[in-house]
């Protein structure tokens, strides 16, 4: 018996082993850059598409250093910058090392905060240690135009080539075949892309269902972005000759996911998503500098689930709309979660200001929640808002829901603007209305320069109704009523609740 017994604690022994060794057991997997650098004398720049502010390093607890390629990515519309970006996947523990190449510094900061990432400093090189995915800044003496994005992501299976419906995207440089200007995929198939792979070309999904796109891979300044409009004509307001345009456009399709990619520099827009149902976006990065180049726009769409995504955009990070161009349609049930926005122009949550004058449509039941904004700049007060409604063509906007929103740090604006407008360019038609609109747990450090928060109608038929502030603080202050300072409340409101 006792022989048995030696047995079975040596089993258990060996079990105990090899769950400890599972649980301790780290990975890391880095990309190398696939486009090729060439170098002619006289060249001002050997790798263009690197940047060299930053030496970045990475390891396992036992492992060796691994360089990582510090890729340059253009940030802020008003004043162009390059900044750096560095991308690995992990599982277990990584630690990173990051040094600046050409000066020193007095102070580090990583953000968002809310991660709980602490660096570390020791011989002029900062080291940070994670134990979990996680996408976030690195700032050097508050620089937040050359500062260092680091994507940490978990590690993902190896793509397999030759299964039905699949298509891989291996490492290197990929461009659509013919003369065709976007990728294009069919309905019912999975598109993997590598980590190590560059798709030089926008992505269109257009009357398609039931298509995944997946992968570490970059999407990088697509010479042939994808329009969000067949024409111009259709526009409802005024200025039509701001056509839309999109690294990843989605059109009248269904059952789409998008998870995964980064999206670097567009003309336009990062995702498009348009006239669509039952759409996942999960873990997409971007960055973009160019006029008009909002993060993610939802344009009459309903059922969207966004989660952990980050947006680092010229323009809006999130923006919902109705009627535009020949898009139209009502926005519903939208869900927006565990996310960061930094908005180097406009505003990080925007909804409202297109619609149909002419047959009222709705954007309602939308969820922002869990949400990181670590800068925004809007210097038109009229438009300023981290969150802003501005009610427009006819467009009723309501059920909406603000939930652990924390703001950083704004250049200029003010934490939310809900207000029904109708004398702007945009406007053919004054808004129907703002409705049941709830911010919890809403928190502004006040660092930067802010306005009061400003709520207002247009008139008793387009009013502003039903609006809760629980918990809404501003530089430590609770908002518990209208304020000189932090809340202005306009005519034609009502039911406005503090808690």
């Amino acid at each position: 018996m006792n022989r048995y017994l030696q047995r079975y604690a040596c089993a258990l022994a060996l079990l105990a082993t090899s769950a400890l060794h599972g649980a301790a057991a780290a990975e890391l997997k880095t990309y190398d850059y696939p486009r090729p650098v060439r170098y002619h004398p006289g060249d001002a720049v050997r790798d263009t598409h690197r940047n060299p502010e930053f030496v970045v390093r990475v390891r396992t607890p036992s492992g060796a250093w691994q360089d990582l390629y510090e890729h340059r990515v253009d940030v802020d519309w008003n004043d162009p910058h390059s900044a750096t970006l560095v991308r690995f996947d992990f599982q277990g523990k990584v630690e990173l090392a990051i040094q600046r190449s050409y000066a020193g510094f007095s102070k580090v900061a990583v953000r968002p905060a809310s991660l709980g990432l602490q660096p570390r400093v020791a011989d002029d090189t900062v080291y940070v240690t994670l134990d979990r995915p996680a996408n976030f800044s690195v700032e050097f003496d508050g620089d937040k135009h050359r500062n260092l994005h680091v994507f940490a992501g978990a590690i993902e299976s190896s793509p397999k080539a030759g299964a039905p419906g699949v298509v891989v995207f291996g490492p290197g440089v990929h461009r659509p075949p013919g003369n065709a200007k976007v990728f294009s995929f069919q309905s019912g198939q999975t598109v993997l892309i590598d980590g190590a792979a560059v798709l030089d070309a926008g992505i269109s999904l257009d009357k398609v269902h039931d298509v995944t796109i997946k992968g570490h891979g970059l999407i990088e300044r697509p010479g042939g972005d994808v329009r969000m409009t067949n024409s111009a004509d259709h526009d409802n307001s005024p200025a039509a000759h701001i056509d839309g345009s999109a690294a990843i456009g989605i059109r009248d399709s269904r059952n789409i996911r998008i998870e995964g990619v980064t999206i670097i520099n567009p003309p336009g827009v990062s995702l498009g998503c348009m006239q669509s149902s039952g759409v996942s976006i999960v873990d997409v990065k971007a960055f973009s500098a160019g006029p008009w180049a909002d993060g993610i726009d939802i344009y009459s769409c309903q059922d969207v689930a966004i989660d952990r995504v980050f947006l680092r955009v010229a323009d809006d990070c999130f923006a919902l709309y109705n009627r535009r161009w020949d898009l139209r349609g009502d926005v519903r049930r939208i869900r927006v979660e565990n996310s960061t926005c930094w908005a180097d122009v406009a505003h990080a949550m925007y909804m409202g200001l297109f619609g149909d004058k002419d047959q009222p449509e709705v954007t309602e039941d939308v969820v922002f929640r869990n949400i990181d904004v670590l800068e925004i700049n809007e210097t038109q007060p009229r438009f300023q808002g981290v969150m802003a409604i501005n009610a427009n063509n006819s467009t009723v906007v309501r059920n909406i829901l603000f939930e652990d929103i924390r703001v950083d740090h704004m250049i200029e604006g003010k934490l939310f603007n809900f207000a029904v407008i109708g004398d702007d360019r945009f406007s053919l038609s004054p808004g129907g209305g703002i409705a049941g609109v709830t911010l919890r747990n809403v928190s502004y450090s006040g660092k930067g320069v802010a306005g009061p928060s400003t709520i207002l109608g247009y008139d008793d038929a387009r009013a502003v109704r039903g609006i809760t502030l629980d918990n809404v603080r501003i530089g430590g202050r609770k908002l518990t009523g209208p304020d000189p300072d932090l809340l202005q409340v306009g005519p034609h409101v009502t039911d406005i609740r503090f808690r």
